[in-house]
């Protein structure tokens, strides 16, 4: 009985894929020089935008000023129409800044698509989907070398799938914000060879049970 025990606790997590990473863009989730000091606005990073096609699986981004302890901030996520004129194409969940440093999260679909394709682009919006908050996002804005290219939308108490942004005010500034996509593009389904290898696992188990 024990050797059956063994052997189908070992089948079983074969029976199972994991997504493997595609690619994380945005800037480093490091300290900066403070957050911008807009309520409600809608960010959007023109220049760093996705490359491949994939599933927007977790998104940070870094706050460690007391001030902004219990303010909140939504991830969006864009199609790129050319431009400067963005539509909304997905939105994550609202997240609230614990003021800890570098924060890392599911980005967790609430309503629209999280798949991306080569040149989406993501954004956030101070505040919820239905309400304005302060700024939460680090960024430097006066030091040299400076390579993000931010576009800003002002300020917006509600966003929605399929709403369209354009003419923004356009700035070089760094943000410490990032998102990451996985190949996992149809959800947690297993392939055909490990079916067959859950199968075996469960069979086994059965006639373990049978026999004993």
């Amino acid at each position: 009985m024990k050797k059956c025990i063994v052997f189908f606790l070992f089948l079983l997590p074969l029976s199972f894929t994991s997504a493997a990473v595609i690619e994380t863009v945005g800037q480093a989730l490091v300290d900066r020089q403070t957050p911008d000091g807009t309520v409600g606005a809608i960010f959007l990073m023109a220049n760093q935008n996705f490359t491949q096609t994939g599933r927007v699986s977790d998104w940070g981004f870094f706050n460690n000023e007391a001030t902004g302890i219990g303010r909140q901030l939504t991830p969006l996520l864009f199609q790129n129409n050319g431009g400067n004129s963005f539509t909304v194409k997905g939105i994550g969940a609202t997240q609230t800044n614990d003021a800890s440093g570098a924060q890392n999260f599911s980005f967790d679909l609430q309503v629209g698509t999280d798949i991306v394709g080569a040149g989406d682009v993501f954004g956030w919006k101070e505040g919820t989907q239905s309400s304005t908050d302060n700024s939460v996002v680090e960024t430097d804005f006066t030091i040299d070398g400076r390579t993000g290219t931010m576009l800003f939308f002002g300020t917006h108490t509600t966003i929605s799938v399929g709403e369209t942004l354009s003419s923004p005010s356009v700035f070089t500034r760094d943000y410490s914000i990032q998102f990451t996509t996985t190949d996992d593009l149809v959800g947690p389904v297993p392939e055909p060879s490990t079916v067959l290898l859950l199968l075996v696992a469960l069979f086994i188990g059965k006639s373990c049970s049978i026999k004993h």
